[in-house]
């Protein structure tokens, strides 16, 4: 498998190629310049296996990300300060999940990884009868997961994704875009594209995030504390 084909290069504002080489046991990342490599990194291949991802700078090229997939519905992502080295920041391991986007925040102390439980019907869990039932006798159903990570380093925060449809609500069961495509709006609020339209989260973000479509409010988040494959070029986030 080429490289081209299972992680795309990244060129850098500065004319700088970032690349990983995933023929390789382990992977091999590397920065090259003007033909010369300024660095190397080994990354342990996994062992759930491999079957595409994506590299993802910050705004101002502070910080590199790279995600990648097993193909069983797991995602990944590995986090890089970027200067005339490559610094490993921290690395998740695969999570469950299916097609990934990321951003970084414009400040780029806060990098954002979003991921669905799955990249196509998305209702499947509420014509299967398969929901839960919250302590105020809600039903809902869980539909995918954000993490934030400092990019100063240490653990990430895990934030679910949680749909409260009301008991007469039908989802339109059509074609949808599955990437969640987080985008900062400012610091303080984060936007989030679900199947049904765009959602706005307000920042920090609660270990539950309560999401209702469309049938009972529009656009509308709810927190609480607590409680209870796409091709390798992926969306643009910034």
């Amino acid at each position: 498998m080429d490289i081209t084909e299972s992680v795309l290069p990244l060129r850098l504002s500065d004319s700088r190629l970032v690349s990983v080489c995933t023929t390789d046991k382990p992977f091999v990342l590397k920065i090259e310049n003007s033909g010369s490599v300024d660095d190397i990194l080994e990354i342990p291949h996994p062992e759930s296996g491999f079957a595409g991802g994506y590299l993802k700078a910050s705004p101002e090229e502070a910080f590199l990300a790279l995600s990648y997939y097993s193909g069983q519905s797991e995602e990944c992502f590995l986090l890089f300060r970027l200067d005339t080295k490559l610094h490993q920041v921290a690395a998740s391991g695969y999570m469950f999940g299916e097609a990934s986007s990321c951003a970084f925040s414009p400040d780029e102390e806060i990098f954002v990884f979003a991921l669905p439980f799955s990249c196509s019907e998305w209702w499947q869990p509420w014509d299967d009868g398969d929901t839960e039932v919250d302590y105020s006798g809600q039903r809902f159903f869980d539909f995918g997961m954000i993490f934030l990570q400092p990019t100063s380093g240490g653990d990430f925060s895990t934030h679910t994704l949680r749909i409260t449809p009301p008991e007469s609500w039908e989802p339109i069961r059509e074609d949808y875009d599955p990437f969640l495509k987080p985008n900062f709006h400012g610091i303080k609020f984060l936007a989030i594209s679900m199947p049904w339209g765009v959602e706005i989260l307000s920042l920090p973000l609660e270990s539950i995030v309560y999401l209702s479509p469309p049938g009972r409010r529009t656009s509308t988040t709810r927190c609480e504390q607590g409680g209870g494959r796409q091709p390798d070029t992926r969306p643009e986030s910034e």
